[in-house]
């Protein structure tokens, strides 16, 4: 089995000229955790996650004295995500995918194909994958 056949594809992405608050408005709407960064070619260039978006929120209150929502208005997206992100590509087999992510101690590996993003897979994916194989 391939990443390809359990990663999501329908990827809520943004670039990295956005500000916090927007990052913790679509997670909220969405209920996800992880949020690719990518650039006007749908390239890769970050990653944004919920600790990030709390770390950051810790940081901006303490600096702007505001309340948590206010402070992420100040923080530009690309200030906070992180730029060397682990990978893998749609041929990848899911095992591999699940031991970089054990490994690494990482909640999900966006799906690249030259550098473009055509998915992510979570720890959620693999749980839908258990899920099904138990049932």
């Amino acid at each position: 089995m391939k990443v390809s056949d359990i990663m999501t594809t329908n990827v809520f992405t943004l670039t990295s000229d956005r500000h916090a608050d927007l990052a913790e408005d679509v997670m909220n709407w969405q209920r996800i955790r992880h949020i690719p960064i990518v650039n006007a070619s749908d390239i890769l260039v970050g990653l944004v996650t919920h600790r990030d978006l709390l770390n950051t929120a810790i940081k901006a209150i303490q600096q702007y004295d505001e309340t948590s929502r206010e402070s992420l208005r100040h923080v530009a997206i690309d200030s906070m995500m992180k730029t060397n992100v682990v990978t893998v590509s749609p041929d990848t087999d899911v095992r591999e995918a699940a031991s970089i992510m054990i490994n690494k101690k990482i909640g999900c590996l966006p799906v690249v194909q030259s550098n473009k993003l055509l998915g992510i897979v979570t720890e959620a994916d693999f749980l839908k994958l258990a899920w099904e194989v138990l049932e």
